[in-house]
């Protein structure tokens, strides 16, 4: 049998077949098409979520702690003594951590900022106080920063605009903050003290 045999015999029950054909034909591109469609969509959120993340640093941020008050005497903190009634309690539940630690100084920062792949470093410090603005009182977290560098991630302001330089008396406050201390926009609380 030859080539053109066997052609012809696939078009003769081609023919004889019309419906049973086109059907598998209409089946096999709807099957193509959805797949090829299901690919591209999931490719598509997978790139939108990655750029998503990527532009709030939750893939490439490092927060690097220091000591504070509890952390040097949470480890230590006596096993014997948990669960025990408060007033039973004779001495210490809790001794200090002397293990010396290394301290996150100027040098500390400027070595972080030599590994390779740290894009930059930005040391801040953080505290509670209370803060009175706009005829209210509330206990808010200040926390003191740099003045960011070009790749810092703050570049967009409902209102107003980054620190002007690192000894002016300014701040960047949160929307939520405007809104606690009773201004309408955050626009209105530019200038205010």
């Amino acid at each position: 049998m030859s080539f053109l045999d066997i052609l012809q015999l696939a078009l003769r029950n081609l023919r004889q077949a019309k419906l049973r054909a086109t059907l598998t034909t209409m089946g096999v591109i709807v099957g193509v098409s959805v797949i090829v469609t299901m690919v591209s969509f999931g490719l598509g959120l997978q790139r939108n979520l990655l750029s998503r993340f990527r532009a709030l640093d939750l893939f490439n941020e490092i927060r690097v702690f220091g000591k504070n008050v509890f952390t040097m005497v949470s480890p230590n903190q006596n096993p014997a003594r948990r669960g025990e009634n408060t007033g039973e309690r004779r001495g210490p539940g809790f001794t200090p951590d002397k293990t010396p630690t290394r301290v996150l100084d100027d040098n500390a920062v400027a070595e972080i900022s030599r590994i390779p792949g740290v894009a930059y470093v930005e040391p801040s410090l953080m505290v509670f106080t209370y803060i009175r603005a706009n005829g209210h009182s509330q206990i808010e977290s200040i926390a003191g920063a740099s003045v960011p560098n070009a790749s810092s991630r703050f570049k967009e302001f409902s209102a107003g605009q980054m620190i002007s330089s690192p000894d002016a008396d300014e701040a960047v406050v949160k929307e939520t903050f405007t809104r606690d201390f009773g201004f309408e926009k955050p626009a209105d609380a530019i200038g205010k003290t």
